[in-house]
């Protein structure tokens, strides 16, 4: 439908009003068309009005004035809702810089994790920032629910490039300081409604931007929580190589659980669905696998096992 000029279309609509009904059926509306319009309904409603001595009527001009606030204040919103937007645009753009930059070597989770760097006192600010402005999305959870995200696509959208960009530095900061599983002890109730409405639109089918086969792998891996998987898998290692015991009798043996993980790992990978940048040297992937190829339990005829050991992920791209 073609944008409309709804004053220009008011406009006329008064011309042809003031020609069939005369000038005096719109006295005091002065060329205004606000209050042309005002006038013209109350017309259509029966409402009946006086022109003595030329003075305004009290009704319209109460109209006016709270029909000219609600639309100053909805232009006010929407300049607030712009500017809040742009910001985190930027801020996004500044990730994906700094991202970049951390394309060598160990890559963009292990240089945060890592040795201080000055350059993340700005990254913290700039995730801060989007983290503020994500956070009300919590507030959709109370509103009725339909079918699929109760956000629009543009903004789920939005908000799952932010969940897959910023959440590996929450991981990377719950890592530096314990070592317990992050999905069940520190991840953010944002983060858990993002995804959930993400996997109830693709059930609906609506969302065309994660369908259909990719034959390039993402820069941001798709599952936002992949680098606490592997903090666990390193976590476990360690402690089978050491002789420790991890978690509960009662709980899965870790071996189990690395096998469980392998698998998660060659799915992401079938579907160029984690981003190249875990094969780089020194991330926390490859360090988890220099300890975990040394295990004597673990499944040497693997399909990861194979991948690693032939050094297929040269090849992914």
């Amino acid at each position: 439908m073609p944008n409309l000029d709804y004053g220009k279309l008011l406009e006329d609509l008064t011309n042809q009003m003031i020609v069939s009904k005369g000038v005096s059926q719109l006295w005091g509306s002065r060329g205004d068309t606000l209050r042309a319009g005002i006038i013209l309904q109350l017309d259509a409603i029966g409402v009946e009005r006086t022109q003595e001595n030329n003075e305004e009527d009290t009704l319209i001009t109460d109209m006016e004035s709270r029909e000219r606030k609600n639309h100053h204040c909805h232009v006010t919103q929407i300049s607030n809702t712009e500017k809040k937007l742009n910001e985190m645009k930027i801020n996004m753009a500044q990730l994906e810089w700094y991202k970049k930059t951390c394309s060598t070597g160990m890559g963009y989770y292990d240089c945060f994790k890592g040795k201080a760097d000055r350059r993340n006192i700005h990254i913290v600010k700039y995730k801060i920032g989007l983290t503020k402005y994500w956070e009300v999305v919590k507030e959709a959870e109370t509103k009725p629910q339909k079918q699929g995200s109760p956000l629009p696509m543009r903004q789920l959208n939005a908000g799952t490039n932010y969940r897959r960009m910023v959440e590996p530095l929450d991981i990377a900061e719950h890592y530096k300081k314990n070592n317990t599983d992050y999905r069940t002890t520190g991840r953010a109730k944002h983060y858990e409604l993002l995804e959930k409405w993400l996997e109830e639109q693709e059930r609906a089918g609506g969302n065309e931007s994660n369908s259909g086969t990719r034959d390039k792998a993402v820069t941001l891996t798709w599952d936002s929580c992949f680098c606490a998987e592997v903090e666990n898998a390193l976590i476990w290692t360690k402690s089978l190589k050491n002789g420790e015991a991890v978690g509960e009798p009662e709980e899965e043996p870790c071996i189990e659980k690395l096998n469980k993980f392998e698998e998660y790992v060659m799915g992401l990978i079938d579907g160029l669905a984690v981003s190249p940048e875990i094969f780089l040297k020194e991330s926390t992937f490859m360090q988890w696998w220099k300890v975990y190829e040394t295990i004597p339990g673990r499944n040497r005829s693997s399909r990861l096992a194979n991948f690693m050991e032939n050094k297929c992920y040269q090849n992914y791209i």
